[in-house]
């Protein structure tokens, strides 16, 4: 299933669907026109499913296209400035431009917030597109083009509004998760559907 998101900066599709982020990556890379593709992710996704999606993407594409990663420290602690500034640096050590390069933010909510700020400051903007891998990522923080690092003890205190290419939703994503973590996501579910949408609620609170 596709929809489409509305921003001020310009709409984007959001695809969800099992095994949607593998099918529907190579294509959206293509229809960029980029040949440099770059991973972002932290050191649990990339431990987890960087290496398949990186031997996916490489068999899908094949030349001319080249494949690079960057990988980051995860939790919350390493969502700062220092950790902004890492990943512009290794985009300039691996020449990326926006014409010619592509940043697929592949992580949960730190992730896609950071990766989103990067590639917005970084040569005033390199497409991205995000593969989030936390329900919480995929119901709340990768969507709506917010980006952001926390900075003087205050989380998201700088940021900006960059919306992403493409976000693809992947549930199977969810199968790695623990517990504690799949319970955060829905309480953020249940929020938006307390707040916005009776039917929801009462669809999930038969659950």
């Amino acid at each position: 299933r596709t929809l489409l998101a509305h921003s001020v900066f310009g709409d984007y599709p959001i695809a969800i669907g099992s095994g949607c982020a593998m099918r529907e990556l190579p294509h959206a890379i293509r229809a960029s026109g980029a040949t440099q593709i770059i991973i972002v992710s932290d050191t649990n996704v990339a431990a987890l499913h960087g290496e398949a999606m990186q031997s996916a993407l490489a068999h899908a594409l094949g030349r001319p296209y080249t494949l690079q990663t960057i990988t980051i420290e995860a939790g919350e602690a390493g969502k700062n400035e220092k950790t902004l500034f890492d990943i512009m640096r290794a985009f300039t050590d691996l020449n990326a431009t926006r014409h010619n390069s592509l940043v697929v933010a592949l992580g949960g909510g730190v992730v896609t917030d950071i990766v989103g700020l990067a590639a917005n400051l970084y040569h005033r903007g390199l497409p991205t597109i995000f593969v989030p891998t936390t329900l919480i990522g995929q119901a709340d923080a990768a969507i709506g083009g917010k980006t952001a690092v926390d900075l003087f003890g205050i989380m998201n205190l700088i940021g900006t509004f960059y919306p992403p290419k493409q976000i693809l939703i992947d549930p199977s994503y969810l199968k790695t998760l623990s517990k504690r973590e799949l319970h955060a996501g829905l309480a953020e579910v249940f929020k938006y559907a307390l707040i916005g949408s009776r039917p929801m609620w009462d669809t999930l609170a038969l659950k």
